[in-house]
């Protein structure tokens, strides 16, 4: 696949960029929904998606940023650009919410009666008393 990535003057091949972004936004898309549809999903996989299509894009632009004024080209990174802001504000929730969640768990593993071994050390027993 790499072969075809470079265009016969040297240049980026726009098809082969556009396949690229094209499949990198639908993988994107593909983890925002997976994110609203089950937030203990399992993201490795979009993850390790998004990198590999980023290398693959690295690849076949390199150092010919002529490609970003194709029309079709600005078309599809303004695409990928809408689907990167919704999966940053999507993640930034994710985390925000299992933050909270850590604060609860934290708080009442606090609050629970404790023999020392978790929790609140000023509050537990000496081992006399035990």
């Amino acid at each position: 696949m790499i072969a075809e990535q470079a265009a016969p003057g040297g240049g980026a091949d726009t098809e082969t960029v556009l396949r690229i972004v094209a499949r990198l936004t639908g993988i994107i898309k593909g983890e925002c929904a997976a994110i609203r549809d089950n937030p203990a999903a399992d993201l490795s996989g979009f993850v390790e998606a998004k990198n590999r299509c980023l290398y693959e894009l690295e690849l076949a632009v390199g150092d010919d940023r002529s490609i970003l004024t194709h029309a079709h080209a600005k078309t599809a990174f303004g695409q990928l650009r809408e689907a990167v802001a919704l999966n940053e504000s999507l993640l930034q929730a994710h985390i925000v919410a299992v933050g909270d969640a850590i604060g609860v768990v934290e708080e009442l593993s606090g609050a629970m009666p404790s023999d020392g071994t978790y929790g609140n050390p000023a509050r537990a027993k000496p081992a006399a008393y035990l």
